[in-house]
């Protein structure tokens, strides 16, 4: 998001927070950002492919590649 110019803060919701005063060509604007860094993202492997996965899996591959950052 932040190479797309976006900057957003997680409040815990899972939900974006605009302000009320953006125009519609600068929500245009944020609309386009945030489709080219998620699919950036998922052209750079972000997504998992295999549908089949479960929370557990997810956790334990979250898990690995945040200690093999850290090491």
């Amino acid at each position: 998001m932040r190479e797309q110019g976006l900057l957003l803060s997680w409040v815990g919701s899972g939900r974006l927070i605009l302000s009320h005063n953006f125009s519609a060509a600068d929500f245009e604007q944020v609309c386009q950002r945030f489709v080219a860094a998620t699919r950036a993202s998922q052209a750079d492997g972000g997504w998992w492919q295999n549908a089949g996965l479960t929370n557990k899996t997810i956790r334990r591959s979250v898990l690995r590649a945040l200690i093999r950052q850290r090491f």
